[in-house]
Protein backbone atom coordinates (compact mmCIF):
# COMPACT_ATOMS: atom_id res chain seq x y z
CA UNK A 1 0.00 0.00 0.00
CA UNK A 2 1.30 3.62 -0.68
CA UNK A 3 0.17 6.88 0.90
CA UNK A 4 1.19 10.32 0.31
CA UNK A 5 2.06 11.16 4.11
CA UNK A 6 2.51 8.08 6.60
CA UNK A 7 2.23 10.59 9.64
CA UNK A 8 1.12 14.33 9.63
CA UNK A 9 1.92 16.19 12.52
CA UNK A 10 -0.02 18.95 12.07
CA UNK A 11 -2.68 20.36 13.14
CA UNK A 12 -6.60 19.57 11.87
CA UNK A 13 -6.68 23.11 10.54
CA UNK A 14 -2.92 22.66 9.65
CA UNK A 15 -1.75 25.67 11.39
CA UNK A 16 -1.69 24.54 15.20
CA UNK A 17 1.26 23.26 15.97
CA UNK A 18 -0.51 20.95 19.07
CA UNK A 19 1.99 17.76 18.44
CA UNK A 20 4.51 17.92 21.92
CA UNK A 21 6.73 14.93 20.68
CA UNK A 22 7.22 11.60 18.82
CA UNK A 23 9.08 8.90 19.22
CA UNK A 24 9.29 5.96 16.52
CA UNK A 25 11.05 2.76 17.45
CA UNK A 26 11.37 0.05 15.21
CA UNK A 27 9.24 1.05 12.44
CA UNK A 28 9.88 0.77 8.39
CA UNK A 29 7.78 3.06 5.82
CA UNK A 30 7.10 1.62 2.55
CA UNK A 31 6.37 3.47 -0.63
CA UNK A 32 5.65 6.59 0.95
CA UNK A 33 5.70 10.15 -1.03
CA UNK A 34 6.51 12.32 3.05
CA UNK A 35 6.94 9.42 6.03
CA UNK A 36 6.83 12.28 8.33
CA UNK A 37 5.26 16.14 7.93
CA UNK A 38 5.81 18.40 10.57
CA UNK A 39 6.01 22.34 10.81
CA UNK A 40 8.84 24.09 9.97
CA UNK A 41 11.59 23.28 12.79
CA UNK A 42 11.91 26.74 15.19
CA UNK A 43 15.01 26.53 17.35
CA UNK A 44 14.38 27.33 21.11
CA UNK A 45 12.99 26.17 24.71
CA UNK A 46 9.12 26.15 23.91
CA UNK A 47 8.85 27.68 20.09
CA UNK A 48 6.09 25.37 18.75
CA UNK A 49 8.96 22.46 17.64
CA UNK A 50 7.58 19.01 18.06
CA UNK A 51 10.43 16.95 18.70
CA UNK A 52 11.18 13.60 16.64
CA UNK A 53 13.24 10.89 17.54
CA UNK A 54 13.67 8.00 15.59
CA UNK A 55 15.14 4.99 16.62
CA UNK A 56 15.50 2.00 14.05
CA UNK A 57 13.80 3.35 11.50
CA UNK A 58 14.19 2.28 7.76
CA UNK A 59 12.77 3.92 4.80
CA UNK A 60 12.14 1.79 1.87
CA UNK A 61 11.05 4.26 -1.31
CA UNK A 62 10.08 6.83 0.44
CA UNK A 63 10.70 10.60 -1.31
CA UNK A 64 11.04 12.44 1.92
CA UNK A 65 11.45 10.86 5.62
CA UNK A 66 10.86 14.00 7.03
CA UNK A 67 9.20 17.18 5.57
CA UNK A 68 7.58 20.87 6.81
CA UNK A 69 4.36 22.12 5.67
CA UNK A 70 6.84 24.00 3.47
CA UNK A 71 8.07 21.78 1.93
CA UNK A 72 11.39 21.69 2.73
CA UNK A 73 13.45 18.15 3.20
CA UNK A 74 14.58 17.97 6.51
CA UNK A 75 15.87 14.26 6.47
CA UNK A 76 15.60 12.55 2.86
CA UNK A 77 14.10 9.22 2.56
CA UNK A 78 17.32 8.35 0.68
CA UNK A 79 18.76 7.70 4.37
CA UNK A 80 17.73 4.36 3.88
CA UNK A 81 17.75 2.85 7.32
CA UNK A 82 18.64 4.93 10.51
CA UNK A 83 19.79 4.02 14.26
CA UNK A 84 18.88 6.78 15.92
CA UNK A 85 17.57 10.77 15.02
CA UNK A 86 16.55 13.38 16.65
CA UNK A 87 14.92 16.50 15.71
CA UNK A 88 14.27 19.35 18.35
CA UNK A 89 15.39 19.87 22.18
CA UNK A 90 17.38 17.18 23.43
CA UNK A 91 18.74 16.59 26.94
CA UNK A 92 21.60 14.72 27.20
CA UNK A 93 23.85 16.01 29.82
CA UNK A 94 22.84 19.50 30.23
CA UNK A 95 19.53 20.28 32.19
CA UNK A 96 18.21 22.94 29.99
CA UNK A 97 18.75 20.80 26.51
CA UNK A 98 19.92 21.82 23.51
CA UNK A 99 18.38 22.41 20.08
CA UNK A 100 18.78 19.92 17.63
CA UNK A 101 18.23 20.83 14.11
CA UNK A 102 18.43 17.10 12.90
CA UNK A 103 21.47 14.84 14.24
CA UNK A 104 22.17 11.32 13.37
CA UNK A 105 23.84 8.90 15.39
CA UNK A 106 24.58 5.70 17.24
CA UNK A 107 22.65 4.05 20.64
CA UNK A 108 23.23 0.47 21.18
CA UNK A 109 20.77 -1.55 22.66
CA UNK A 110 21.19 -4.12 25.43
CA UNK A 111 21.21 -7.81 23.47
CA UNK A 112 18.74 -9.55 26.33
CA UNK A 113 15.99 -6.78 25.33
CA UNK A 114 16.09 -7.97 21.33
CA UNK A 115 15.06 -10.25 19.03
CA UNK A 116 17.62 -12.68 17.45
CA UNK A 117 17.59 -11.90 14.37
CA UNK A 118 15.37 -9.25 11.59
CA UNK A 119 14.50 -9.26 8.11
CA UNK A 120 13.71 -6.06 7.70
CA UNK A 121 16.71 -3.50 7.18
CA UNK A 122 17.78 -2.65 10.38
CA UNK A 123 20.80 -1.18 11.45
CA UNK A 124 20.33 -2.45 14.89
CA UNK A 125 18.25 -5.74 16.08
CA UNK A 126 14.66 -4.47 17.48
CA UNK A 127 13.31 -4.73 20.66
CA UNK A 128 12.13 -8.28 22.16
CA UNK A 129 8.38 -9.09 20.90
CA UNK A 130 6.31 -11.99 21.63
CA UNK A 131 3.47 -13.19 21.07
CA UNK A 132 1.24 -14.20 23.98
CA UNK A 133 -0.32 -17.77 22.73
CA UNK A 134 -0.58 -19.18 26.37
CA UNK A 135 -3.56 -16.25 26.00
CA UNK A 136 -5.41 -17.22 22.72
CA UNK A 137 -8.05 -19.86 24.36
CA UNK A 138 -9.53 -16.94 26.21
CA UNK A 139 -12.76 -14.98 24.72
CA UNK A 140 -12.79 -11.36 24.96
CA UNK A 141 -15.77 -11.51 28.12
CA UNK A 142 -12.62 -13.43 30.35
CA UNK A 143 -10.18 -10.45 30.11
CA UNK A 144 -10.13 -7.63 31.99
CA UNK A 145 -9.94 -3.92 31.35
CA UNK A 146 -7.88 -2.66 34.66
CA UNK A 147 -8.69 0.85 33.99
CA UNK A 148 -12.28 0.12 34.35
CA UNK A 149 -11.60 -0.29 38.34
CA UNK A 150 -8.58 2.15 38.33
CA UNK A 151 -11.06 5.07 38.87
CA UNK A 152 -12.10 6.21 42.04
CA UNK A 153 -11.18 7.41 45.67
CA UNK A 154 -9.01 5.75 48.14
CA UNK A 155 -11.09 3.25 49.36
CA UNK A 156 -11.64 1.81 45.54
CA UNK A 157 -8.26 0.91 45.89
CA UNK A 158 -8.62 -2.65 47.58
CA UNK A 159 -11.16 -3.14 44.92
CA UNK A 160 -8.44 -3.06 42.17
CA UNK A 161 -5.71 -5.09 44.14
CA UNK A 162 -7.99 -8.07 44.36
CA UNK A 163 -9.24 -7.64 40.95
CA UNK A 164 -5.35 -7.80 39.80
CA UNK A 165 -4.92 -10.54 42.48
CA UNK A 166 -7.81 -12.90 40.87
CA UNK A 167 -6.76 -12.02 37.06
CA UNK A 168 -2.92 -12.64 37.64
CA UNK A 169 -4.62 -16.14 39.10
CA UNK A 170 -7.19 -17.00 36.17
CA UNK A 171 -4.64 -16.39 33.55
CA UNK A 172 -1.91 -18.53 35.06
Amino acid sequence: MSAKVGISLLGQDLTTRGTGSLLLQDCVFDSTTTAILTFTPIAGEKEGTTGITLDNVVFNSVTAAIQDNMGNVILPGSVGAIDTYTLGNTYFETSNGAYSPGTLFNTPRDTTLTSPTSTDGFLKLPYFNQDKNQYLSFTTSQVVQMKWFAKGTLPSQPILCNVCANFSQVME
